[in-house]
């Protein structure tokens, strides 16, 4: 084994990447643990294909390992979307005595919350330029880009869009709105 993490370090990044891999992504935490593994292993090679040059310290490595594991999970994101949406789309089990009615009552509330910020989102869309319809059709599925990744302009443009959704519903639904908006990210 290369010298460059020891199994201390190699541990905690492991932890790191399923702890990130739980908050960032919940849809995919059935697949967080394997999302981890490849991106343990995708790193080593990469150390170990790397040029020689300055040695890299811990919190390079760990930077390295999040990137690696960020793309991975967003492109088994992409793969598995139309079974995460039918999942999301299936009718939610009917309340049982043993569920408090608290919490049927929350669940209402958070659906309405979501559909506020659908609204929010969909009239805030109606309103961007045509190149930012087009690199959120093609990160959605909507338009074909042939499997291929987005450009470093359509990342741009992307990330332009989701700050100005988020200001939108923060300044339409209010912080509570942002700041759900915010956990789930």
């Amino acid at each position: 084994m290369p010298e460059f993490l020891s199994d201390e370090q190699l541990t905690a990044l492991r932890t790191s990447l399923r702890r990130a891999g739980h908050a960032r992504f919940p849809l995919l935490r059935p697949d967080i643990d394997d999302l981890a593994a490849q991106t343990v292993a995708d790193l080593w090679k990469y150390l170990l294909e790397r040029a020689p040059g300055p040695a890299l310290g811990a919190d390079a490595i760990q930077r390295i390992a999040h990137a690696i594991f960020n793309r991975r999970a967003a492109d088994l994101f992409r793969k598995t979307r139309p079974m995460l949406a039918a999942a999301a789309v299936a009718a939610p089990a009917p309340a049982t005595e043993a569920e408090p009615a608290d919490e049927r009552a929350g669940d209402l509330a958070t659906t309405a919350l979501y559909r506020s910020m659908l609204r929010v989102c969909v009239a805030e869309l109606s309103t961007i330029s045509e190149q930012d319809q087009m690199a959120v059709a093609i990160a959605t599925g909507l338009a074909s880009s042939a499997g291929d990744a987005l450009t470093a302009a359509e990342r741009q443009r992307l990330h332009r869009v989701r700050k100005r959704l988020a200001a939108a519903i923060q300044r339409e639904l209010g912080e509570d709105a942002y700041k759900l908006l915010r956990d789930l990210s």
